[in-house]
């Protein structure tokens, strides 16, 4: 007969460390693109896929940023992105959606099947976040 745990709910990963967790995490990746060009370069976008980032331990993403560039032409960071995972630099990219690889569906999902052929995971920011 097994008996219930005490704590059934803990987390199965041990007490704090005294590094981040990216010290032992393949580098990760966020893509971002902003149409027509944005001073601001999507801060409020970045900062919410760096906290997404952070709970999946990935403590320093790298951002790759067309700022200004529409989905229809060329995409210099992108083509960057997918050259660096190819490379094998990065395992994971965080997005806060398919719609910032194009507008339309059939598009992004040609840009996210690029990445994750290229050799990643590609993951999106959950809604609401």
């Amino acid at each position: 007969m097994t008996t219930a745990s005490a704590r059934p709910f803990e987390a199965p990963i041990p007490a704090a460390r005294p590094y981040p967790l990216a010290a032992t995490r393949p580098a990760a990746a966020c893509y971002l693109r902003c149409f027509p060009y944005d001073p601001w370069e999507m801060r409020d976008l970045a900062a919410a896929l760096f906290t997404f980032a952070r709970r999946w331990g990935y403590w320093e993403p790298t951002v790759f940023l067309d700022n200004g560039v529409a989905s229809s032409s060329a995409r210099p960071s992108l083509d960057a992105l997918v050259a660096a995972v190819t490379a094998r630099q990065y395992r994971v990219v965080f997005v806060p959606g398919l719609w910032v690889f194009a507008i339309q569906d059939d598009a992004a999902l040609a840009a996210r099947a690029r990445l994750l052929d290229a050799g990643c995971e590609v993951l999106e920011l959950p809604p609401g976040s």
